[in-house]
């Protein structure tokens, strides 16, 4: 009879990352999102995520 491997080390996303991995990448890009007072977060994926600074946006002084 065949057995059935449980593959809990091997649960992966489509980056190649463990559970364990992905859970911290989440938290890091909950953790992104919630301080954008300096820039705002492109959200393509949590490990790469980009930060664009306010001072490459156009400036609203005056209107």
């Amino acid at each position: 009879m065949g057995q059935k491997r449980k593959k809990w080390a091997k649960v992966q996303n489509q980056h190649g990352l463990d559970f364990l991995t992905r859970a911290d990448h989440t938290a890091v890009s909950i953790w992104q999102n919630r301080s954008t007072t300096r820039g705002r977060v492109t959200r393509v994926c949590p490990c790469q995520a980009q930060v664009e600074s306010n001072s490459e946006k156009a400036t609203f002084e005056g209107s």
